[in-house]
């Protein structure tokens, strides 16, 4: 989904981000949303940006405190650290992560809507993201 609202183009085109670990490590995968109009891949901490030609709004410069985001978990694991509640708006007013994060000899995946709208209107764009943490024993 593609749509203009607040001076930007808004789209997020999806993403699968997947952290091999090995106990006693750990593991981690996340989508972050930046304040600056972009989104990230967060693999055990190590962060790459996700389709910098659309996602999250071009221009980057038109990113403000008045988009906000939510997310739906689908399926698998609940997200480990969701910095707000499931299907609650929230102010992109600093970054906001969304995925699981492993410490034990195990493995958390899930897939989760992530939408953007501006203020309270509707909603702009909205994709499917998936994160898989796997930390298993060699």
């Amino acid at each position: 989904m593609v749509a203009s609202r607040g001076g930007g183009v808004v789209t997020l085109s999806g993403e699968s981000v997947v952290d091999v670990g090995v106990f006693p490590g750990t593991a981690s995968a996340f989508i972050d949303v930046l304040t600056d109009g972009t989104l990230e891949s967060d693999t055990g901490g190590i962060k790459a940006q996700i389709d910098a030609g659309t996602d999250w709004i071009i221009p980057n410069s038109a990113a403000s405190v008045n988009y906000k985001v939510r997310f739906t978990n689908l399926v698998g694991d609940a997200l480990t650290t969701p910095p707000d509640v499931e299907d609650a708006w929230v102010a992109v007013t600093e970054t906001r992560s969304y995925g699981v994060f492993v410490n034990t000899d195990d493995r958390e995946a899930a897939t989760f809507d992530l939408e953007i709208r501006f203020g309270s209107g509707p909603t702009l764009a909205s994709t499917n993201f998936s994160v898989d943490a796997d930390n298993n024993t060699v």
